[in-house]
């Protein structure tokens, strides 16, 4: 995908289709494939899962699902209608608008033509875009010397209001939550950096420190890296399985160790036929 930069005009992904937006921002495709959804979450059991392929995410983490599951006392909201054939021992899922339910999110039962059921069963919605034309992950592969201490993963975020690039701004940092392969990290913006300048690219900082570990450098090897955010309302993901792969380099011998190397090496092959010799 294209380097984001400033341009008079950049693109985002609207429906699907890579769409050019007049004034300067972060270019999120280059083509229509590019707009393709990663992923997106749902709960399921009371657990936040990631599942292939475009759709709405219902949740950024298990605590959301948790928090939407409706108490055994809870009782029906006023303004909920259930179907005839709902009960009150029913949950949401089951393919029936139980009581206290709105619609219900296995069939979206309930809901109008074009409409969703969201993940606690308590209202309809429009799908909104795929989550790829609101957040992507820019992958990059590291290649250092004999010690790599950090590395960066860049993100790109476009509004989900406006479509327009995320300006910089400690709230827009904050606002970012991040996994790396199943080390859960949460809101971190003291290892995130964005610039003015460039609308829309947040830069993540790996370091062993934020990982946990008590090794000075980075192993090598690929990082899972996933990013979830609120944004209008919606919940939207990126999950790339190689966001960042480290490959350390051995470090070449000096030019004079080889020489040295090379020096005791003919001495022991001339010791060793000289004892032949005898």
């Amino acid at each position: 995908s294209p380097s984001p930069s400033p341009t008079p005009s950049h693109t985002i992904c609207i429906n699907a289709q890579c769409i050019s937006i007049p004034g300067p921002g972060a270019s999120y495709c280059s083509s229509d494939p590019d707009c393709a959804a990663q992923s997106h979450t749902i709960c399921s059991s009371q657990q936040c899962i990631s599942v292939a392929g475009p759709g709405v995410s219902e949740c950024i983490s298990s605590e959301v699902c948790l928090a939407a599951s409706p108490s055994p006392s809870a009782s029906p909201s006023s303004s909920v209608s259930p179907s005839p054939s709902g009960s009150a021992g029913g949950y949401c899922g089951n393919g029936v608008v139980d009581a206290g339910e709105r619609c219900d999110k296995q069939n979206n039962a309930g809901c109008s033509a074009g409409q969703s059921c969201n993940f606690d069963c308590s209202a309809c919605f429009i799908p909104g875009e795929p989550s790829g034309s609101i957040l992507r992950i820019e992958g990059k592969k590291v290649v250092g010397a004999e010690l790599i201490e950090s590395a960066n993963v860049s993100i790109l975020y476009n509004s989900a209001g406006t479509g327009l690039s995320v300006s910089c701004s400690e709230a827009a940092k904050a606002g970012l939550y991040f996994t790396v392969d199943d080390l859960a990290l949460g809101s971190i913006p003291s290892s995130v950096s964005c610039n003015p300048a460039q609308p829309g690219v947040f830069i993540l900082n790996l370091t062993p420190q934020l990982l946990g570990l008590q090794s000075p450098e980075l192993a090598s090897g690929s990082y899972r890296v996933r990013v979830d955010v609120i944004d209008n309302g919606k919940a939207y993901s990126a999950n790339d399985p190689q966001a960042l792969i480290v490959v350390k380099q051995k470090k070449a011998l000096p030019e004079s160790d080889l020489l040295v190397i090379a020096f005791f090496a003919l001495l022991a092959f001339f010791f060793v036929r000289r004892k032949e010799g005898r």
